[in-house]
């Protein structure tokens, strides 16, 4: 932190201890679930304020039979490492007969350094987490790919590997890198190789491709690849993206390769052993020109689909232009040769405004690309988090409904206040802020999606620091990818009081701030603005990190810092307008004297 801002994090101590956190966070018999058309939010653990500015929320669902789904996360951020489950009905009401009033805390192995990657649920229920654990430092390799499984009621199932969890021998931090077998055994592909110092400068660390199977015990199969690890023969510098299953059980998996000769993504196709598939490109890895890619989709018939990007512009000048990255999609057929019958030569552009995060099976061969509005590495705002672009390509590569796809908007609150009180004015960020941080889409058993979503409030402190809360969302989109009303509620409505605190108008100037108390029924921001007449004397966006009562500072405005200079007895007018984690609103006034 800065040390020219000791004094707002002082006052943001004393802010947040005296909202006597987590009072209200709870409702009684377990956390109560608010919601509007096609969404839902609810906390988990005790609800309480994280000392960071990155506390989450749900991160990764799977659905179940029934079209209810469970939910995967944290609340906490990096320094409260709390892993839960939550599993909800088809509506998103919580199962309360699941772990605790519907939300289970999860083991974590290997302690604070666990990092969940991706969960994959068995025809059984039992679920396998794939994680991401630490390595021994130094080390600029990727921690070591672990899976832990749990019982269908959450409980650790420590028959599977050692007491619960299996070491896999290889490494990565792929989020779609491990796959279900037919026999319950699990593949996992990563890296292995280790690097202890930083590699020299335009050389690729050497991580070599691999892949292991892991038994329905949780025992590394000695019989697949050699000993336990298929090593696919391919440049240094391999950071893997993907794994999935082919026609016949066969293995497809894709990479980023770095060599002297400069980046490109490959895909491979392995027997179910773990060799090489002659049937694919002869079993040698197909290569793709690209700067990034990571995303891939195995189809019905054994096709395979990368996702793949270039930067787009000049990027030597003084003055660096913003970074774009022109998008494509590559097939390549089943027998590993890019597809004539697919767009030009194999490959569709996808153009430079959306980033994708997601590739998604269509009928008839067709892809859904799913991502977020492409943003820039350059100074400026990004795009409106909550949309999402859905562009569907057709099995010839043809663009369904025009090159733009479709804007699906997910309408979430939070976001960010304004600084804690200082001593010189800052700007007032907007209450229309959208905090949505989604996961993957999941495929319900009646052709809707499933988004798991993460929500949060925060108060900067500093750069990189302050305070922030957490919370599990989730929405669903019909097969339209219009919001589904049939999940979710109606919106309930936001209670907002707000009154002046007694206090001094030369105390106030001195503290640079006006003491008002605020009490909402739900959490989210809160904009305050207090006037004399018709000026402002004092305006802030401040956190609603509670349902209970809080004492918060609204900071005064220039003019508000010069009239308050000697004044007394200054009679105000508060504004508060609140806005929660469904982007409910809500505004009172009050009135009130500075003494």
């Amino acid at each position: 932190m800065s040390p020219s801002l000791p004094r707002p994090r002082l006052l943001a101590a004393v802010v947040v201890a005296g909202l006597g956190l987590p009072a209200g966070a709870q409702a009684v018999g377990g956390p109560a679930v608010s919601t509007a058309p096609g969404r839902i939010v609810f906390p988990v653990g005790d609800g309480s304020v994280a000392e960071n500015v990155d506390a989450g929320g749900a991160a990764f669902a799977t659905a179940l039979p029934d079209g209810g789904a469970l939910l995967f996360g944290g609340s906490g951020g990096p320094t409260r490492n709390g892993l839960y489950a939550a599993k909800i009905d088809p509506r998103g009401a919580l199962d309360r007969t699941f772990g605790t009033n519907g939300v289970s805390a999860l083991p974590a192995p290997g302690g604070p350094s666990f990092g969940l990657l991706q969960v994959l649920r068995q025809p059984d229920g039992k679920l396998l987490l794939l994680s991401v654990g630490q390595r021994a430092m130094p080390s600029f390799s990727p921690g070591p790919l672990q899976l832990t499984r749990l019982n269908a009621d959450a409980t650790l199932d420590r028959s599977f590997g050692v007491e619960g969890t299996a070491v896999t021998g290889v490494d990565g931090g792929c989020r779609a890198c491990a796959v279900l077998q037919g026999d319950g055994a699990v593949v996992v592909a990563g890296t292995t190789g280790e690097v202890t110092e930083p590699p020299a400068p335009g050389r690729a660390p050497g991580f070599r491709w691999a892949l292991t199977r892991v038994t329905p015990a949780g025992a590394v199969d000695a019989g697949f690849g050699a000993g336990g690890i298929a090593t696919i023969s391919a440049p240094d510098g391999a950071s893997v993206f993907g794994v999935a299953l082919g026609p016949g059980a066969a293995i497809v998996t894709g990479a980023q390769t770095q060599s002297a000769s400069g980046s490109a993504l490959r895909v491979t196709r392995l027997t179910p052993s773990g060799a090489p598939d002659p049937g694919f490109a002869g079993g040698v890895p197909v290569a793709l020109p690209s700067s990034s890619g990571t995303l891939m989709l195995v189809q019905d018939d054994g096709a395979v689909v990368i996702e793949a990007a270039q930067p787009e512009g000049d990027a030597t000048g003084p003055i660096l232009p913003p970074i774009k990255y022109r998008q494509f999609l590559a097939r390549f057929t089943s027998a590993g040769a890019p597809d004539p019958t697919f767009g030009s030569g194999g490959r569709v552009g996808l153009g430079t405004e959306i980033n994708p995060s997601q590739l998604l099976p269509a009928a008839g061969g067709s892809v859904i690309v799913v991502g977020p509005e492409a943003f820039t590495f350059a100074p400026g705002p990004g795009p409106p988090r909550g949309r999402l672009n859905v562009r569907l390509v057709a099995a010839d590569g043809a663009l369904v409904g025009g090159p733009q796809g479709r804007d699906v908007d997910l309408p979430f609150g939070g976001g960010g206040s304004s600084f804690v009180v200082s001593q010189r004015p800052r700007p007032v960020g907007s209450l229309l802020q959208n905090s949505f941080v989604g996961g993957a889409l999941v495929a319900r058993p009646d052709g809707s999606y499933l988004v798991p979503v993460g929500v949060s409030v925060s108060q900067p402190t500093g750069e990189g620091e302050g305070f922030s809360i957490g919370r599990f969302a989730a929405a669903v989109l019909a097969p339209s990818f219009a919001l589904d009303p049939a999940f979710g509620g109606p919106a309930t409505p936001l209670r907002l009081s707000v009154r002046l605190l007694r206090q001094r108008a030369r105390t106030a100037r001195a503290r640079h701030g006006v003491r008002v108390v605020v009490k909402a029924s739900a959490v989210g921001l809160t904009r305050v603005r207090i006037k004399h007449g018709d000026r402002v004397i004092a305006d802030s966006l401040l956190p609603l990190f509670t349902t209970a009562q809080q004492t918060l500072p609204v900071e005064l405005t220039r003019y508000g810092n010069a009239y308050l200079r000697g004044r007394r007895t200054v009679r105000v007018s508060i504004t508060a307008t609140a806005r929660d984690l469904l982007t409910t609103t809500a505004t009172t006034i009050a009135r009130g004297r500075l003494r």
